[in-house]
């Protein structure tokens, strides 16, 4: 009567089969040592019976599986927490790294922009000093001209004077 009830199929498949535990299996290993809990005797009996008998073996064996599953299970709870830290901690982390690489990215553009400068200072600098030379050298040859034209101008003075005035006249 049990097993043709509505709901018991139902109440294996939803059966919590972390709640198994040693005295369970205990309490079953005699009914797995006996020569006629097999599977193919409980299917000469009834066909519902052999699936319940298969179905009991292998929550038993689940349980041994499962006892080692569970500590994995539970560190992997642990881990999986430490992980969700560790990915706060390192969105954290790469917040800060953005804000310094945002500070960083202005203070490059600053320093880029002052290197500029000093690259067009020191180039109109050299430019300058060029033109100096060049000034000093123009101004140093023509230093020595200036006796020469002094000179000139005076004998441009007398030429015109004796044009002007003529042979016999007083000068300017």
């Amino acid at each position: 009567m049990l097993l043709s009830g509505t709901g018991f199929l139902q109440a294996l498949q939803q059966f919590p089969k972390d709640t198994i535990n040693d005295e369970t299996v205990e309490l079953l290993q005699p009914y797995f040592t006996m020569e006629d809990y097999t599977f193919e005797h409980a299917k000469k009996v009834c066909g519902n019976v052999a699936g319940l008998l298969s179905w009991t073996q292998a929550m038993a064996s689940f349980f041994s599986i499962n006892k080692e599953v569970l500590p994995l299970k539970a560190n992997l709870a642990v881990q999986e927490n430490r992980l969700q830290r560790a990915m706060k901690e390192l969105g954290t982390a790469q917040a800060q790294l953005d804000d310094k690489q945002a500070e960083l990215d202005k203070v490059q553009a600053k320093f880029d922009a002052a290197m500029k400068e000093k690259m067009d200072l020191l180039e109109d600098a050299e430019t300058c000093r060029r033109k100096m030379e060049a000034a000093s050298a123009l101004i140093d040859g023509l230093s020595g001209e200036r006796i020469r034209w002094t000179e000139q101008c005076k004998e441009f003075k007398a030429q015109i004077n004796r044009q002007v005035l003529g042979p016999g006249c007083p000068q300017l």
